[in-house]
Formats: structure tokens, C-alpha cells, sequence
């Protein structure tokens, strides 16, 4: 046998926290919600549109971020993450900025970003590489070509190991008693052995040392 509980009944009943009777109809239990934070729709208990800010959410381990829609709304600095957060399940275009990234250790200055294997972090630059800028080809060196003048002067500081002086076409020899030597500030200054003769052409090639 179905128990039917009376209006009567209703009315002299006690309810727990968040329940209560319809202001109207005092026959009808109703959730309370404060319809600021929570509401009731379509006989449905919701969170209210517009109630909860994209920086009020504390992102744990127990969200499936693949079940949110964020595109747009939410700025790398909302997102206290602690490795629980898949950065490809979120659209962040252009709202993610340096300083919002997870390294490995602190910035200094001039390093760059890397991966090391598995995570990024700050490293030296790769100092080695060569920039088309940092190559000079052709170059005359400064200094009279008379027959007795035997100095002549780069415009940059060379890397030693690059620099390749041409006399009329020739290659010269560097080192102690051959061709010409590197000296002066920054190995700047070609000394040759024997002076050029008047008219004679001098090239020199070399990469620039930052």
C-alpha cells in the first residue's frame, strides 16, 4: 500500500538545510537558493550564468579541461595549474605570455628558451652560429700600399681562425716568420712580413667575433 502524505503532514514537518516550503503553496518542498550564485531553472538546480569569474576557479587534478569551452575568456594568469592542466586541450591564442610559462629554472640575461629533453628552460645562447651579418668578404684593410708600409687594419675584430688575407689573388700564410701576423687591439692589425708592393691588391675575409 502507496503512504500519501497530507498538506497537513507537510505543514508540520521539519526540513533539513536547504529545504524548505513554497512561499506560496506551503504543500510544495522547494531547494533554497540564493539565485544569486545558484538558481533554479526548468526544474533544474544550476549554478547561475555569469556567477563564477574565469580567475574563482581553482584547477585540480579532478577537472577534465577537455569539458571546458575557455576559448577566449580565460588569460594564462587565471590558470594555477600544477601540472594538472594539458595546455592543447585550451585555446589561449595570443593570451599566454613569457613570464606565465613553466621553467625549469630562472631567466638571465641574453639566454634563450630551450627544451632540454623534458621541459623548457633558460639557456646560453648558441654563440657559434654565424649570421650572415657577422660575415665580412672582400674587405680592403686600411694602410698606404707604398712598398715599405707593412701594417694594415681591419675594420671589425676578427675571429683569428677565420681570417683570410689575399695579396693580387693570393692566399697568405698567418704565423710567426710566414706571410703576416694578427696583432693590436682585438687582433685587429695584419703585419706583413714584407710590405706590399705599390699597387699591389689586399683583400681580407673573416667572420666578425661578437
Amino acid at each position: 500500500m502507496v503512504t500519501k502524505i497530507r498538506g497537513l503532514q507537510i505543514a508540520d514537518a521539519t526540513f533539513g538545510a536547504a529545504l524548505g516550503r513554497n512561499g506560496t503553496n506551503q504543500d510544495i518542498i522547494d531547494v533554497k537558493v540564493d539565485d544569486s550564485t545558484i538558481e533554479v531553472n526548468n526544474d533544474a538546480l544550476r549554478i547561475k550564468a555569469g556567477a563564477i569569474a574565469n580567475n574563482e576557479v581553482s584547477a585540480s587534478a579532478g577537472i577534465d579541461y577537455s569539458k571546458l569551452d575557455l576559448a577566449g575568456c580565460i588569460l594564462g594568469t587565471d590558470i594555477n595549474g600544477s601540472a594538472a592542466i594539458a595546455y592543447s586541450k585550451l585555446s589561449l591564442a595570443n593570451s599566454i605570455v613569457e613570464a606565465d610559462l613553466a621553467m625549469a629554472n630562472s631567466p638571465t640575461t641574453d639566454y634563450v628558451i630551450t627544451w632540454n629533453g623534458s621541459a623548457m628552460e633558460w639557456a646560453a645562447a648558441d654563440t657559434s652560429a654565424v649570421m650572415d651579418a657577422d660575415i665580412v668578404a672582400n674587405e680592403i684593410p686600411a694602410g698606404s700600399v707604398n712598398g715599405t708600409n707593412v701594417a694594415y687594419a681591419l675594420a671589425d675584430a676578427p675571429v683569428s681562425t677565420s681570417v683570410q688575407i689575399y695579396l693580387n689573388g693570393l692566399m697568405q700564410q698567418p704565423g710567426s716568420g710566414k706571410d703576416y701576423e694578427l696583432s693590436g687591439t682585438a687582433l685587429q692589425t695584419v703585419t706583413f712580413a714584407t710590405a706590399p708592393e705599390t699597387g699591389d691588391i689586399l683583400l681580407a675575409n673573416y667572420v666578425i667575433d661578437n
